[in-house]
């Protein structure tokens, strides 16, 4: 079990075709006459070929839609039988992040996953990781993606703009004000700190390094080239785990001490 604390097609076709003519005598005309009907009847084949052709294209067209509709339909009914498993074999509960060792507690989890900052906005987050301890078996995988402190992207765009508050407010002794919440802004090496000794860390990784948060991301999207070229160079700043400590997120993974 695993607790998170983030918390057809029919297609249609209308073809239409004029019946041909059928043979008539020729009367009797001169040379240019003959050589302008020759023409004539000429441009009517190829008319009745294109038509022809035009008729096979929308055929095999016809048919690959089919096919898609087909695979379509096994694909929706496949995930079907997977919700209604899932329905059956999965239990959610919605549990403040603060409240997990009271809720659930005397039961044992294989991992447990926070996605995109949740666990930035938890004011003691290691009374939660005392929790989370006690819930989980030794060895299971913890995964969590967190909002980084310092990110030279955010400090880049705000700055140009004038606003040396928006900046550096991850840097705000006590982190900043949201919304009413409060969010604190933990580095790798402060994340692993609050961590020990239940968790040891496996694996530190960016997410943001390269490329912009989402605030700054419109103008980026409108050059594919330089898009292109920074999510390569994203992609290999992940394999430098030192960067995680300059990113707009980081993705941190750790492992359930043995008691």
């Amino acid at each position: 079990m695993l607790p998170t604390a983030d918390f057809g097609y029919s297609p249609c076709s209308a073809i239409s075709s004029t019946p041909s003519t059928a043979s008539r005598p020729v009367p009797s005309v001169n040379a240019s006459s003959i050589e302008g009907l020759t023409r004539k009847r000429c441009d009517a084949a190829s008319d009745r070929q294109l038509r022809f052709a035009s008729l096979a294209a929308a055929s095999d067209e016809l048919a690959r839609l089919a096919e898609a509709k087909e695979l379509v339909s096994s694909a929706a009914w496949g995930w079907g039988q997977t919700l209604d498993h899932c329905a059956q074999s999965i239990e959610f509960r919605c549990v403040p992040m603060e409240r997990l060792g009271l809720e659930l507690a005397g039961e044992r989890f294989d991992g447990v996953w926070s996605n995109f900052g949740a666990i930035n906005c938890v004011p003691k987050l290691d009374a939660v990781v005392a929790d989370l301890a006690a819930l989980l078996e030794p060895g299971a995988p913890l995964a969590w993606v967190v909002l980084g402190k310092d990110v030279p992207w955010e400090w880049a765009w705000f700055l140009s703009r004038g606003n040396a508050r928006k900046a550096f407010r991850r840097r705000q002794r006590g982190g900043a004000v949201w919304r009413g919440m409060r969010i604190v802004y933990p580095t790798p090496a402060e994340l692993t700190r609050t961590l020990a000794p239940y968790f040891a860390p496996t694996s530190c990784r960016s997410l943001g390094f390269v490329l912009p948060p989402s605030y700054a991301s419109g103008w980026l999207e409108r050059r594919p080239r330089l898009l292109a070229a920074l999510t390569h160079v994203e992609r290999a700043a992940q394999q430098c785990q030192p960067l995680a400590a300059l990113s707009d997120h980081y993705v941190f993974e750790a492992r359930r001490a043995d008691d």
